[in-house]
Parts: C-alpha cells; structure tokens; sequence
C-alpha cells in the first residue's frame, strides 16, 4: 500500500515471536536452553518486584556498567528500542535476578503488547547484567523463568525484540540501493556502530518464529535515509 503512494520499503530487521503456550525445550535443538533453565541449581533466583520493592542503586548502577561496556557506543539506543525506565510503570513487568549470596546480578524489563485492549503478550526490552556476571545465560534463565509465570497467566507471546538490520533481503519493490547499504551496515558496522550479528545469534538460538520488520522512506536517497536512522537511533 505504502508502495503505491510513492514509499520506497526495504526490510529493516528481524523480530523473533515465541508462542508461549506451545513453547516446550526438548530436543536436541533446546540443549542450550536447558542447561540455563538448570541454573538454579547454581544458587540463581529470580524474583518480579515493583520499584519500591527493589534496590535502587543496585538496579542504577548495573543499568550504567552494562552501557559502558558496550562495544562502538555507550549510548542508550532510541526509537528501535524504548530506553529504560528505572521506575514503576503501568502494565511494564520487571524481573530481578540474584545471585547465591544474595546480591543482585542482573535484571529484564517486559514491555506488555496489547489486542482489544487486553495484554496478550510481552516483548523482552531491557537485558542488563553486571558485565562479565556469572553464571553464563542468567539473564536467559530470567526470561525463562517470566516466560512460565506467563504461561500460567495465559498470555500467549513473547517477543525477543527486533535484530537490527539482521535478515535483510530484497523483495519485490523494495529499494535495491538501500537494502545493499543496510547489509553493508550489518557485515561491518558490528565493532564500530553495533553488535548486530552478536544480537541476532543470541536470538537465534531460541529457535522462535521469524517476523520482518520494513522502513519506508520517500522524498530521501537511500544513503541520507540510513545516515538519520543512525542519527535517531542514536548510534552516531
């Protein structure tokens, strides 16, 4: 429709939906997955709090050691991802994840997604963690364990969120000189703008169904609609 009002569309990423109540790890495929959901017996909880309930500085002072270890920028993404809210917030779900002595490790915000006005799924937003916290996939274990406290509530999604620019391809009538620039952005932007394949490949690894995300531009060149959409998002 876009394309017959004058819209030049390429595929800007790749979201990735897993259907909660079908959701099972068994098999092969899933062997990564349960080994996290094992990791309580490594001492790892995880618990949902309000901001009140939970330690502030805590909760600050991860929030600003994981944005100064990221590589390329230290920036807070925009408009591809909403930034954190470090406090209550209406239908938002917030889960914490602690360590055997007691000490906060990490924690994963939950944006609700909504359909006639009712929550039927959530978007996995926030993931932050003490740099180099231990053990590996803690924040993971967190999402698992939301994942079941939803599936018992009967909500029926949960989104990883969008892979920037991962899964970029032609299709018919998108803009041949935009996608190219969007995959060079991906093949070697990774070090300098952001991790875009380590993104994806975290995300493929849940095995969840695959749903492309379009940009429309008109009235601009493809290399000045790439040069504002790293401006917006904040990458440069």
């Amino acid at each position: 429709m876009l394309r017959n009002r004058g819209y030049r569309t390429a595929v800007l990423g790749t979201d990735f939906r897993i259907p909660i109540q079908e959701f099972r790890i068994v098999g092969k495929k899933f062997k990564h997955l349960r080994r996290i959901r094992n990791l309580h017996k490594q001492g790892l909880r995880v618990c949902e709090h309000s901001w009140n309930e939970v330690d502030r500085a805590s909760v600050r002072a991860i929030s600003k050691s994981w944005l100064a270890s990221k590589n390329g920028t230290q920036k807070e993404l925009q408009v591809l991802t909403r930034p954190a809210v470090l406090a209550d917030e209406w239908k938002v779900r917030k889960f914490f994840v602690y360590g055997p002595d007691g000490n906060m490790l990490g924690f994963v915000l939950f944006d609700p997604c909504f359909r006639d006005g009712k929550v039927v799924g959530y978007t996995a937003n926030i993931l932050r963690s003490w740099p180099g916290a231990s053990p590996n996939g803690l924040l993971d274990f967190a999402v698992l364990y939301a994942m079941e406290k939803f599936r018992k509530e009967g909500v029926e999604d949960l989104w990883l969120g969008l892979s920037p620019l991962y899964g970029i391809q032609q299709t018919p009538g998108d803009d041949r000189q935009l996608t190219s620039l969007l995959n060079a952005t991906y093949e070697y932007g990774n070090g300098l703008l952001y991790p875009f394949k380590g993104v994806a490949s975290h995300k493929l690894r849940w095995r969840a169904q695959q749903e492309l995300r379009y940009a429309c531009t008109k009235d601009v060149d493809a290399l000045r609609a790439v040069l504002i959409t790293l401006q917006i998002t904040n990458i440069i």
